[in-house]
Protein backbone atom coordinates (compact mmCIF):
# COMPACT_ATOMS: atom_id res chain seq x y z
CA UNK A 1 0.00 0.00 0.00
CA UNK A 2 1.58 3.51 -0.93
CA UNK A 3 1.47 6.31 1.47
CA UNK A 4 1.33 10.26 0.84
CA UNK A 5 2.42 12.73 3.14
CA UNK A 6 0.10 16.02 2.78
CA UNK A 7 0.99 18.82 4.68
CA UNK A 8 -1.02 22.26 5.59
CA UNK A 9 -0.99 24.56 2.24
CA UNK A 10 0.38 28.19 3.24
CA UNK A 11 -1.79 30.91 2.81
CA UNK A 12 0.11 33.87 1.50
CA UNK A 13 -3.28 36.04 0.76
CA UNK A 14 -6.78 35.54 0.39
CA UNK A 15 -6.81 35.13 -3.32
CA UNK A 16 -4.06 32.49 -3.38
CA UNK A 17 -5.22 29.16 -4.57
CA UNK A 18 -3.08 25.90 -3.50
CA UNK A 19 -3.25 23.08 -5.50
CA UNK A 20 -1.41 19.34 -4.82
CA UNK A 21 -1.33 17.11 -8.20
CA UNK A 22 -1.20 13.47 -7.32
CA UNK A 23 2.24 12.10 -8.51
CA UNK A 24 1.41 10.17 -12.09
CA UNK A 25 3.15 7.49 -10.99
CA UNK A 26 0.75 6.97 -7.58
CA UNK A 27 -2.54 8.13 -9.70
CA UNK A 28 -4.51 11.35 -11.61
CA UNK A 29 -6.37 14.28 -10.20
CA UNK A 30 -5.52 16.26 -7.14
CA UNK A 31 -6.31 18.20 -3.98
CA UNK A 32 -7.27 22.13 -4.30
CA UNK A 33 -7.54 24.94 -1.83
CA UNK A 34 -8.97 27.88 -1.95
CA UNK A 35 -9.06 30.46 0.99
CA UNK A 36 -11.70 32.79 0.77
CA UNK A 37 -11.98 36.37 2.38
CA UNK A 38 -14.32 35.64 5.18
CA UNK A 39 -11.95 32.76 6.86
CA UNK A 40 -13.26 30.18 5.19
CA UNK A 41 -11.40 27.57 3.16
CA UNK A 42 -13.16 25.25 0.41
CA UNK A 43 -11.34 22.31 -0.59
CA UNK A 44 -12.19 20.74 -3.47
CA UNK A 45 -10.62 17.11 -3.83
CA UNK A 46 -11.16 15.14 -7.26
CA UNK A 47 -8.46 12.22 -7.74
CA UNK A 48 -7.97 8.30 -8.33
CA UNK A 49 -5.29 6.48 -7.23
CA UNK A 50 -3.58 3.03 -9.22
CA UNK A 51 -3.38 1.18 -5.79
CA UNK A 52 -4.61 1.76 -2.21
CA UNK A 53 -3.13 4.55 -0.75
CA UNK A 54 -3.10 5.71 2.97
CA UNK A 55 -3.01 10.12 2.49
CA UNK A 56 -1.05 10.92 5.67
CA UNK A 57 -1.82 14.35 6.88
CA UNK A 58 1.02 16.38 8.71
CA UNK A 59 0.82 18.74 11.07
CA UNK A 60 -2.89 19.39 10.46
CA UNK A 61 -4.78 22.63 11.60
CA UNK A 62 -7.52 22.68 14.09
CA UNK A 63 -10.76 23.11 11.98
CA UNK A 64 -14.20 23.11 12.39
CA UNK A 65 -15.49 21.65 9.10
CA UNK A 66 -18.38 20.63 6.75
CA UNK A 67 -17.85 17.66 4.67
CA UNK A 68 -19.64 16.37 1.45
CA UNK A 69 -18.44 13.37 -0.59
CA UNK A 70 -20.16 12.83 -4.07
CA UNK A 71 -18.07 9.95 -4.70
CA UNK A 72 -15.48 6.95 -3.35
CA UNK A 73 -14.77 5.67 0.15
CA UNK A 74 -12.57 6.57 2.47
CA UNK A 75 -11.91 5.20 5.69
CA UNK A 76 -10.13 8.27 8.60
CA UNK A 77 -8.60 7.59 11.30
CA UNK A 78 -7.21 10.03 14.01
CA UNK A 79 -4.90 9.99 17.27
CA UNK A 80 -7.83 11.78 18.91
CA UNK A 81 -10.48 9.45 17.91
CA UNK A 82 -10.96 5.22 19.17
CA UNK A 83 -12.38 3.92 15.68
CA UNK A 84 -12.04 4.81 12.49
CA UNK A 85 -14.63 7.05 10.51
CA UNK A 86 -16.09 5.40 7.45
CA UNK A 87 -16.84 8.52 4.68
CA UNK A 88 -19.30 7.50 1.51
CA UNK A 89 -20.82 8.79 -1.56
CA UNK A 90 -23.92 10.79 -0.52
CA UNK A 91 -22.72 11.44 2.64
CA UNK A 92 -22.78 14.62 4.31
CA UNK A 93 -20.35 15.27 7.42
CA UNK A 94 -19.63 17.47 10.27
CA UNK A 95 -16.56 17.93 12.14
CA UNK A 96 -14.33 19.20 14.81
CA UNK A 97 -10.74 18.14 15.80
CA UNK A 98 -8.11 20.07 18.24
CA UNK A 99 -4.78 21.06 16.56
CA UNK A 100 -2.80 17.95 18.02
CA UNK A 101 -5.02 15.52 16.25
CA UNK A 102 -2.86 13.81 13.12
CA UNK A 103 -5.17 11.78 11.42
CA UNK A 104 -4.86 10.07 7.94
CA UNK A 105 -7.23 8.36 5.58
CA UNK A 106 -7.28 5.37 3.45
CA UNK A 107 -8.60 5.38 0.19
CA UNK A 108 -8.96 2.54 -2.50
CA UNK A 109 -8.34 2.94 -6.34
CA UNK A 110 -11.54 4.42 -7.01
CA UNK A 111 -12.67 7.65 -8.30
CA UNK A 112 -12.78 10.50 -5.06
CA UNK A 113 -14.44 13.78 -4.93
CA UNK A 114 -15.47 15.80 -2.19
CA UNK A 115 -15.41 19.19 -1.68
CA UNK A 116 -15.49 20.62 2.51
CA UNK A 117 -15.74 23.89 4.17
CA UNK A 118 -13.24 24.70 6.28
CA UNK A 119 -12.64 27.66 9.28
CA UNK A 120 -11.37 28.21 12.84
CA UNK A 121 -13.63 27.09 15.33
CA UNK A 122 -14.11 30.66 16.69
CA UNK A 123 -15.04 31.93 13.20
CA UNK A 124 -18.90 30.11 13.03
CA UNK A 125 -19.76 31.88 16.39
CA UNK A 126 -18.61 35.31 14.73
CA UNK A 127 -20.82 34.55 11.69
CA UNK A 128 -24.30 34.10 13.57
CA UNK A 129 -23.48 36.94 16.40
CA UNK A 130 -26.17 37.34 18.50
CA UNK A 131 -27.57 33.60 18.08
CA UNK A 132 -24.45 32.51 18.64
CA UNK A 133 -25.92 30.40 21.76
CA UNK A 134 -27.99 28.08 18.79
CA UNK A 135 -24.87 26.50 17.51
CA UNK A 136 -24.42 22.59 18.70
CA UNK A 137 -21.77 23.18 21.82
CA UNK A 138 -19.93 20.17 19.65
CA UNK A 139 -19.21 23.11 17.41
CA UNK A 140 -18.24 25.74 19.69
CA UNK A 141 -14.43 27.20 19.83
CA UNK A 142 -14.38 26.18 23.50
CA UNK A 143 -14.97 22.37 23.16
CA UNK A 144 -11.71 20.85 22.79
CA UNK A 145 -13.15 17.64 22.03
CA UNK A 146 -13.10 15.65 18.41
CA UNK A 147 -16.61 15.64 17.26
CA UNK A 148 -18.25 13.81 14.31
CA UNK A 149 -21.77 13.89 12.68
CA UNK A 150 -22.92 12.25 9.47
CA UNK A 151 -26.09 12.86 7.35
CA UNK A 152 -26.84 12.52 3.83
CA UNK A 153 -25.68 15.41 1.28
CA UNK A 154 -29.50 16.73 0.50
CA UNK A 155 -30.99 18.27 -2.66
CA UNK A 156 -30.00 21.92 -1.50
CA UNK A 157 -26.07 21.15 -0.80
CA UNK A 158 -25.85 19.30 -4.28
CA UNK A 159 -27.13 22.38 -6.41
CA UNK A 160 -24.88 24.41 -4.82
CA UNK A 161 -21.53 21.69 -5.27
CA UNK A 162 -22.89 21.80 -8.59
CA UNK A 163 -22.87 25.80 -8.96
CA UNK A 164 -19.41 25.52 -7.44
CA UNK A 165 -18.16 22.97 -9.53
CA UNK A 166 -19.79 24.64 -12.76
CA UNK A 167 -18.79 28.35 -12.18
CA UNK A 168 -18.66 29.84 -15.38
CA UNK A 169 -17.51 33.05 -13.88
CA UNK A 170 -14.13 34.43 -14.04
CA UNK A 171 -11.62 36.73 -11.56
CA UNK A 172 -13.46 38.93 -9.18
CA UNK A 173 -16.47 38.28 -10.00
CA UNK A 174 -15.68 34.05 -9.50
CA UNK A 175 -14.24 34.63 -6.56
CA UNK A 176 -17.74 36.54 -4.63
CA UNK A 177 -19.51 33.67 -6.82
CA UNK A 178 -17.25 30.92 -4.70
CA UNK A 179 -17.36 33.04 -1.66
CA UNK A 180 -21.06 33.36 -1.03
CA UNK A 181 -21.72 29.77 -2.42
CA UNK A 182 -19.17 28.18 0.32
CA UNK A 183 -21.07 30.25 2.95
CA UNK A 184 -24.46 28.94 1.55
CA UNK A 185 -22.78 25.44 1.77
CA UNK A 186 -22.07 25.89 5.26
CA UNK A 187 -25.56 27.19 5.62
CA UNK A 188 -27.22 23.91 4.53
CA UNK A 189 -25.34 22.35 6.72
CA UNK A 190 -26.44 24.07 9.39
CA UNK A 191 -29.90 23.80 8.91
CA UNK A 192 -29.63 20.13 8.72
CA UNK A 193 -27.72 20.35 11.94
CA UNK A 194 -30.76 22.58 13.39
CA UNK A 195 -33.00 19.74 12.42
CA UNK A 196 -31.11 16.71 14.23
CA UNK A 197 -30.70 15.92 17.70
CA UNK A 198 -27.32 15.42 17.51
CA UNK A 199 -27.27 13.54 21.29
CA UNK A 200 -30.10 10.86 19.75
CA UNK A 201 -29.47 7.57 18.74
CA UNK A 202 -29.02 6.81 15.13
CA UNK A 203 -32.11 5.76 12.78
CA UNK A 204 -32.57 2.46 12.49
CA UNK A 205 -30.78 0.85 9.53
CA UNK A 206 -32.40 -0.67 6.16
CA UNK A 207 -31.84 -4.47 5.84
CA UNK A 208 -29.68 -5.75 3.57
CA UNK A 209 -32.04 -6.46 0.92
CA UNK A 210 -33.62 -3.31 1.19
CA UNK A 211 -30.32 -1.49 0.32
CA UNK A 212 -29.46 -3.77 -2.50
CA UNK A 213 -32.81 -3.01 -3.56
CA UNK A 214 -32.36 0.56 -4.17
CA UNK A 215 -29.07 0.48 -5.85
CA UNK A 216 -30.55 -1.45 -8.53
CA UNK A 217 -33.57 0.68 -8.69
CA UNK A 218 -30.61 3.85 -9.26
CA UNK A 219 -29.11 1.65 -11.99
CA UNK A 220 -32.15 1.03 -13.59
CA UNK A 221 -33.26 4.66 -13.23
CA UNK A 222 -30.15 5.92 -15.10
CA UNK A 223 -28.84 3.60 -17.17
CA UNK A 224 -30.60 4.51 -20.53
CA UNK A 225 -31.53 8.42 -19.71
CA UNK A 226 -33.46 8.39 -22.88
CA UNK A 227 -35.40 5.60 -21.73
CA UNK A 228 -36.82 5.73 -17.85
CA UNK A 229 -39.05 3.32 -16.52
CA UNK A 230 -41.69 5.28 -14.23
CA UNK A 231 -41.95 4.56 -10.64
CA UNK A 232 -44.44 1.86 -10.82
CA UNK A 233 -42.21 -0.37 -13.62
CA UNK A 234 -39.10 0.72 -11.21
CA UNK A 235 -40.99 -0.86 -7.71
CA UNK A 236 -41.89 -4.07 -9.43
CA UNK A 237 -38.27 -4.56 -11.37
CA UNK A 238 -36.51 -4.48 -7.51
CA UNK A 239 -39.84 -6.77 -5.44
CA UNK A 240 -41.15 -3.61 -3.59
CA UNK A 241 -44.32 -1.40 -3.53
CA UNK A 242 -43.94 2.12 -4.71
CA UNK A 243 -44.35 3.59 -1.49
CA UNK A 244 -41.57 1.41 0.43
CA UNK A 245 -39.47 2.39 -2.37
CA UNK A 246 -39.99 5.55 -2.41
CA UNK A 247 -39.08 6.14 1.28
CA UNK A 248 -35.77 3.21 0.80
CA UNK A 249 -34.62 5.22 -1.76
CA UNK A 250 -35.09 8.40 0.66
CA UNK A 251 -32.78 7.04 3.14
CA UNK A 252 -30.45 5.88 1.06
CA UNK A 253 -29.62 8.83 -0.98
CA UNK A 254 -31.04 11.75 1.36
CA UNK A 255 -33.18 13.11 -2.37
CA UNK A 256 -36.07 11.26 -3.78
CA UNK A 257 -36.01 8.80 -7.39
CA UNK A 258 -36.69 12.05 -9.60
CA UNK A 259 -34.57 14.48 -7.68
CA UNK A 260 -32.08 11.55 -8.24
CA UNK A 261 -32.65 11.17 -12.03
CA UNK A 262 -33.01 14.77 -12.63
CA UNK A 263 -29.47 15.41 -10.95
CA UNK A 264 -27.98 12.65 -12.82
CA UNK A 265 -29.48 13.69 -16.38
CA UNK A 266 -28.08 17.44 -15.36
CA UNK A 267 -24.70 15.93 -14.54
CA UNK A 268 -24.18 13.92 -18.05
CA UNK A 269 -25.61 17.07 -19.96
CA UNK A 270 -23.00 18.97 -18.46
CA UNK A 271 -20.19 16.15 -19.47
CA UNK A 272 -21.27 16.28 -22.67
CA UNK A 273 -21.47 20.43 -23.15
CA UNK A 274 -17.98 19.96 -21.52
CA UNK A 275 -16.94 17.89 -24.15
CA UNK A 276 -17.70 20.39 -27.11
CA UNK A 277 -19.12 17.92 -29.60
CA UNK A 278 -23.27 18.34 -28.47
CA UNK A 279 -25.30 22.42 -28.75
CA UNK A 280 -27.64 22.09 -26.37
CA UNK A 281 -30.49 20.71 -28.27
CA UNK A 282 -28.48 17.48 -28.47
CA UNK A 283 -27.55 17.43 -24.80
CA UNK A 284 -31.08 17.66 -23.90
CA UNK A 285 -32.30 15.33 -26.08
CA UNK A 286 -29.32 12.97 -25.08
CA UNK A 287 -30.52 12.57 -21.34
CA UNK A 288 -33.93 12.70 -21.91
CA UNK A 289 -35.26 15.76 -22.07
CA UNK A 290 -37.71 16.06 -25.17
CA UNK A 291 -38.70 19.89 -24.19
CA UNK A 292 -35.75 22.59 -24.82
CA UNK A 293 -37.59 25.11 -22.88
CA UNK A 294 -38.14 22.54 -20.04
CA UNK A 295 -34.24 21.61 -20.06
CA UNK A 296 -32.87 24.73 -19.64
CA UNK A 297 -35.38 26.29 -17.08
CA UNK A 298 -34.24 22.74 -15.05
CA UNK A 299 -30.14 23.63 -15.90
CA UNK A 300 -30.73 26.96 -14.69
CA UNK A 301 -32.69 26.01 -11.59
CA UNK A 302 -29.82 24.01 -10.93
CA UNK A 303 -26.26 25.25 -11.71
CA UNK A 304 -27.73 28.94 -11.45
CA UNK A 305 -27.28 29.80 -15.50
CA UNK A 306 -28.36 28.72 -18.67
CA UNK A 307 -26.61 25.73 -20.35
CA UNK A 308 -26.21 28.32 -23.24
CA UNK A 309 -23.95 30.10 -21.17
CA UNK A 310 -22.21 27.10 -19.94
CA UNK A 311 -21.65 25.88 -23.35
CA UNK A 312 -20.07 28.98 -24.37
CA UNK A 313 -18.22 29.06 -21.36
CA UNK A 314 -16.61 25.51 -21.96
CA UNK A 315 -15.82 26.31 -25.71
CA UNK A 316 -13.67 29.52 -24.76
CA UNK A 317 -11.43 27.51 -22.60
CA UNK A 318 -11.24 24.47 -25.73
CA UNK A 319 -9.81 27.31 -28.23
Amino acid sequence: MNLLQLFPPKQKDSLIKNQFTIPPSMGRGGIKSIFLNSGMQLVISNYKFHEPTILEYINPNAYLGFGFCLSGKIEASSSCLKDSLFIKAGQSVCFSFPDSAGFSERVKEEQVIRMAVLMKPDLLPSFVMTDSDRIPAALTGENKAPCHFSDTITQGMRTVIDQILCCPYHGLTRRLFIEAKAMELAACKMAQLDNVNLTSPPKTALTGPDIEGVHHAAWLLTRDLENTPNMAELARSVGMCRTKLYDCFRVVYGITPFDYLRNKRLETAVKLLNEGKTNVTQASYAVGYASISHFSKTFKEHFGFSPGKHLKHSTSLTK
